[in-house]
């Protein structure tokens, strides 16, 4: 895990509940990743390329100012 201004970014396991996670996107290594929000139905995500997750939220709008806040590029 990677600790990034109080939160932890998780590369290796799967969140725990269902609901809305800040993530990282990744399409392509060169490119790097970016934050966003992604939705963990409990077996998958809602979207491609989710290479990491952190903090947990109610809307998707919450999830992805969270991941914007610890945006690891900033």
């Amino acid at each position: 895990m990677n600790r990034v201004l109080g939160m932890n970014w998780d590369f290796f396991n799967k969140p725990g509940e269902q609901g809305w996670y800040a993530v990282l996107i990744c399409y392509d290594p060169q490119e790097g990743v970016f934050p966003s929000a992604g939705y963990w139905d409990g077996q998958k995500w809602d979207r491609k390329a989710v290479s990491g997750f952190g903090g947990k939220r109610d809307t998707e709008l919450e999830a992805k100012a969270l991941a914007y806040e610890h945006d690891p590029d900033t």
